[in-house]
């Protein structure tokens, strides 16, 4: 039985496949790929491509444009030392101290002063009891 199998399989290995008629089949391949209709996109789709497309190239630009500005940002900051930092706040030492840019340091020496000019005024007062 095996011997039979091998010589089946061997003998559909050598034979050669007829073709008959192939004009026919051809044609009938050609009229099956001409009857497939073709999808035609409509028109919404292609304004929704060009809006979406249109969208996104927008926000990439948005993020680079911002992603250049935060790195720009953090390079100018960085150069300047933490001294430099301005304080824009009005108070009593900024206006004793001028119109000229104003340091965290030459503040708190301000207030350091302010402060300790308060604290010896009120030592001169004697606390009351009741």
């Amino acid at each position: 039985m095996k011997d039979k199998m091998e010589q089946l399989v061997r003998s559909l290995k050598e034979a050669k496949p007829v073709l008959k008629n192939p004009e026919i089949l051809t044609d009938s391949i050609m009229n099956q790929i001409l009857k497939k209709p073709v999808h035609q996109v409509s028109p919404l789709l292609i304004w929704a491509r060009v809006a979406l497309s249109s969208a996104a190239v927008l926000l990439l630009g948005l993020f680079i444009f911002q992603q250049t500005e935060a790195e720009n940002s953090t390079t100018t900051a960085s150069v300047k030392p933490f001294i430099e930092n301005k304080l824009e706040v009005d108070s009593t030492c900024m206006q004793l101290l001028g119109s000229e840019h104003l340091s965290y340091i030459k503040t708190y020496l301000c207030y350091l002063q302010q402060n300790s000019i308060e604290n010896e005024l009120n030592k001169t007062y004697p606390l009351q009891k009741n």
